[in-house]
């Protein structure tokens, strides 16, 4: 990644604006490491998120509700949870996110 190229943290995979995207399932080592080469942006809206990534990451990730454009070669690690929440659910805490399962993602544009 060249340093030019942003690297976010979202809260769950998104697509932000036109373009083509490539989608893998990283470790959490991967995106320790990620992270360690150039640090990174959070674009994690949802407390209890922020709080699971940053004890899964080792970094601190802060709640930051902001709007992300893409370029091409940035690049997103992603939370994606492995149970749809039912509609009305809020989820409060680490403890709710860690029942429901989950696994991490890079998300990158390409073009």
């Amino acid at each position: 990644m060249s340093t030019h190229n942003k690297l976010y943290v979202f809260s769950a995979p998104s697509v932000t604006n036109a373009g083509t995207y490539t989608y893998k399932v990283i470790s959490i080592a991967e995106a320790k490491w990620l992270i360690s080469q150039q640090g990174m942006i959070s674009a994690v809206g949802h407390e209890a998120t922020a709080k699971l990534l940053t004890e899964l990451l080792g970094a601190y990730i802060m709640e930051n509700r902001i709007f992300v454009t893409m370029n091409v070669g940035d690049k997103a690690i992603t939370f994606r949870p492995l149970q749809r929440i039912p509609e009305g659910t809020v989820i409060r805490t680490v403890d709710e996110l860690k029942k429901i399962g989950y696994e991490l993602g890079l998300i990158e544009r390409i073009a």
